[in-house]
């Protein structure tokens, strides 16, 4: 344990004299101004940030997933995403534990043993927007991103949590992928102590207090495990809260399993959504995701007649009666509706 915390502290005097990753060592508010990637010091560790400036009063907190530190260099941003005017401010954090050494690749930002990282991304929320003058909040990530930003999200009153794919309860989460992570991160945890007893894994028992943000939750529905173990019970938290400040949104766009499932785009339509319409409840903006997906041809612009009925005839969509002033002789119409009508037997249309 002692080894342990002093490659901490080594790691941490390292990051604050510049030399590990490149990154410079910033205040917030000049790392803001920069608006390239910079460490920032929160009491006993560090947190690397990327910041966009943007030309409204809304800012997106981005969080990352799951990460292949053989492959990638650390620290790891999520991508700034591309926006018209007008563009939100977005600030891009980087789970400082992936910087502790170790054979893991997912963290949560759930902190680890001497730094609690939770409650360092809530002070520098906070620090940003008298900085920045931002009158909106939106924190956004998919699986491990998105128990993040849900997290968040719960502890500034009118903000937005986006997430794709979220894990809402770690101690539900595959023990296969965590005794690298409790080995490195929490080494004073005993094997079958759960983690909610060293950081906040449960948002199901966070949400279940009275909550003033707002959650939109994306699921697809061919990620079985995630469905079961993550979005049935936070749903069934969430039955309990206001209807209208929560929004979940399930479908299959083709991708087997958990990772890729839920397209980023999707994602996108609710921040252009909610970044349009300021203050404007989940549940109100529905039309306006509709409209936005209609516009890139991925949802149904017009309405249908399809009628359910146990009557497998009676279930068929009703072809529309042509019209005189479709170019055809009013004779001919009021034939063809004859014919219709003589066709389609007793229960066609009259």
């Amino acid at each position: 344990m002692r080894q342990y915390l002093s490659k901490l502290k080594s790691a941490s005097r390292s990051l604050l004299d510049g030399n590990l990753f490149g990154l410079p060592k910033r205040d917030l508010e000049a790392g803001l101004l920069g608006q390239k990637p910079f460490m920032l010091t929160v009491e006993d560790g560090v947190v690397p940030l990327s910041f966009r400036r943007g030309t409204t009063d809304t800012l997106i907190v981005n969080f990352h997933g799951a990460v292949d530190k053989t492959r990638r260099t650390l620290p790891v941003f999520p991508q700034h995403n591309r926006f018209n005017a007008p563009s939100p401010h977005q600030l891009a954090i980087s789970d400082p534990t992936m910087l502790v050494e170790g054979d893991f690749g997912v963290c949560w930002y759930a902190g680890h043993e001497g730094f609690d990282t939770q409650a360092a991304i809530l002070r520098i929320i906070a620090d940003c927007l008298p900085i920045l003058k931002v009158q909106q909040v939106i924190f956004m990530g998919g699986s491990a991103g998105g128990f993040a930003a849900l997290h968040a999200s719960f502890h500034f009153a009118d903000s937005y949590a986006v997430v794709a794919g979220a894990q809402t309860n770690l101690d539900r989460y595959s023990l296969s992928r965590k005794p690298g992570y409790r080995k490195a991160v929490w080494p004073s945890l005993p094997p079958k102590s759960p983690l909610a007893e060293v950081t906040g894994a449960n948002l199901c028992k966070l949400y279940d207090t009275p909550m003033t943000n707002n959650v939109v939750m994306l699921y697809s529905a061919g990620d079985s495990v995630h469905v079961e173990k993550h979005m049935l019970p936070f749903a069934a938290v969430m039955a309990r809260h206001p209807s209208d400040r929560f929004v979940l949104e399930s479908g299959f766009w083709g991708v087997e399993g958990h990772s890729g499932a839920v397209p980023p785009l999707l994602l996108n339509d609710w921040l252009r959504a909610i970044i349009r319409n300021p203050g404007a409840s989940p549940t109100s903006l529905l039309p306006y995701v509709h409209e936005i997906r209609i516009a890139r041809g991925v949802a149904p612009g017009e309405k249908g007649s399809f009628v359910i009925s146990d009557d497998p005839e009676e279930a068929k969509p009703a072809a529309p009666p042509p019209k005189a002033a479709a170019g055809f002789a009013q004779r001919d119409v009021e034939t063809a509706a004859r014919l219709a009508k003589l066709m389609a037997g007793p229960g066609g249309p009259k």
